[in-house]
């Protein structure tokens, strides 16, 4: 019986969903949850999670990544998005194993669910290719940015306190407005501590600089798991 998670911070989105997946004989929903606290003590207790991406694109993917790197062996799908390679791809490079279209029908979201607990996806051609070319993209960042564990330790610690902020709020995905209007700083400060943070851990732009925020998160968190 494959155990499912509803995470959506619209309550009747979750109940309306909860119902459809509770007619089928091979699946279980075991939660049915708003806050990304109540979706990580559930965890644990699912196969699959699906996360509706009514919330803000940052918090959704941030929430991925969180479920991703601490249980890595459950499923996660995007539920509710736009076939737009990008907004996709930041999905999949946090971790998630697939994607339920806002178009597609009752019957290809089970499809999709039973899939992604087998460890297969179903994905267009279009964004297929698009994978393929961001992981050729990322295979080659991570042999320049990662050269050796000593050289990402001393490029990591070279940081400073708000850049290490800054840093973590670009792999949310943040924009520089974004940013400084979080940490209530000037937009022209945060073209700053971006220029220096892209120096620092030799990358190109800030999407190399958030990749590489997200493969040391996903070390750290793996390495954590691994030792409890």
């Amino acid at each position: 019986m494959m155990r499912v998670l509803i995470v959506d911070k619209l309550r009747l989105f979750c109940h309306t969903l909860k119902v459809v997946l509770q007619r089928e004989d091979d699946m279980r929903v075991v939660g049915c949850v708003t806050t990304a606290e109540e979706a990580l003590h559930q965890v644990p207790h699912c196969d699959v999670v699906l996360v509706n991406t009514t919330a803000e694109d940052a918090d959704s993917v941030h929430l991925v990544r969180q479920i991703t790197s601490h249980q890595p062996g459950v499923k996660v799908l995007v539920v509710g998005i736009s076939e737009m390679s990008d907004q996709i791809l930041q999905y999949v490079e946090a971790g998630a194993s697939g994607y339920i279209l806002k178009e597609d029908s009752v019957e290809l979201l089970l499809e999709k669910v039973r899939a992604a607990e087998k460890d297969e996806a179903f994905v267009s051609p279009q964004i297929a290719a698009q994978l393929m070319s961001r992981l050729a993209e990322l295979t080659s960042m991570r042999s320049r940015l990662w050269a050796a564990p000593e050289t990402q330790m001393r490029r990591f610690s070279e940081l400073t306190q708000r850049e290490q902020e800054v840093l973590g709020l670009l792999g949310k995905g943040l924009s520089n407005q974004e940013i400084a209007e979080q940490l209530y700083i000037e937009h022209g400060t945060v073209k700053n501590h971006v220029h220096r943070i892209l120096k620092k851990l030799n990358a190109s732009n800030r999407h190399e600089a958030a990749a590489a925020y997200m493969m040391r998160l996903r070390h750290e968190s793996a390495t954590a798991y691994a030792i409890s």
